[in-house]
């Protein structure tokens, strides 16, 4: 579009300051459009980690939870198998 070659004389003539303009608008359409795409990709990236790191971390959480209440539960029996023990005995 810039450039159109004469058949007659074999010579490439200069842009118009409206075809430069033109040209120029299209390329910075182009590039925002492309910066446009690679910023949602990388927001989608980090939502995606942030999210799967929040899930691990609940998983983490409730894996110690669950094994606290176990053992306060096997202290808890241990306990009271030691007292039973005890009462017995008398």
């Amino acid at each position: 579009m810039a450039a159109i070659q004469s058949k007659k004389f074999g010579w490439v003539r200069t842009a118009t300051a409206r075809e430069s303009v033109a040209a120029w608008t299209e390329k910075r359409k182009a590039m925002r459009q492309d910066f446009e795409e690679k910023q949602t990709a990388a927001n989608n990236a980090f939502t995606n980690a942030w999210t799967s790191q929040i899930d691990g971390m609940g998983t983490i959480i409730g894996q110690i939870a669950l094994a606290r209440v176990i053992a306060e539960g096997k202290a808890k029996s241990a306990a009271q198998a030691e007292a039973a023990k005890l009462a017995t005995s008398i």
